[in-house]
């Protein structure tokens, strides 16, 4: 009974499963090739990411070397302003004791102004005479 109604049907029905057939042949045929590009796509990425890894592995040493650098450029700089300082504070006290000095200097100028004019003209004449020396041909 089935068989008498599907008869007439059978041309048709193995006419969709060839069809069927060809057009799952056809998909198998299409996704094959993208599947291949898929592939090939796939390779060229690992092989970017291996040379980006490689990359990164440079730029990481680089960036390492800069960081040492520079923690030994900031330990150069801390003991560079301590000795700024130290010599900030020594310029200090030595100006405290010129500015005491040269009060006292003027004092024994005030009081003893003969003395002092004696002392700088023999010290000047002096300098001048070391110098004729040194530029003539009798000092030579």
């Amino acid at each position: 009974m089935i068989g008498k109604l599907l008869s007439p049907l059978m041309p048709y029905i193995l006419g969709a499963m060839v069809a069927g057939a060809a057009f799952m042949g056809f998909t198998i045929y299409v996704l094959k090739g993208e599947v291949a590009d898929l592939t090939k796509d796939l390779a060229t990425s690992q092989s970017n990411v291996e040379t980006l890894k490689g990359t990164i592995k440079t730029q990481n040493k680089t960036i390492e070397g800069f960081q040492a650098q520079r923690q030994l450029d900031q330990k150069m700089l801390d003991a560079l302003t301590i000795s700024l300082n130290n010599a900030q504070a020594e310029k200090e006290k030595l100006a405290i004791q010129f500015d005491a000095y040269r009060g006292r200097l003027s004092d024994l100028a005030r009081k003893k102004a003969g003395l002092i004019g004696r002392k700088a003209t023999a010290a000047t004449n002096k300098v001048f005479k070391d110098f004729e020396e040194a530029t003539t041909d009798a000092g030579k």
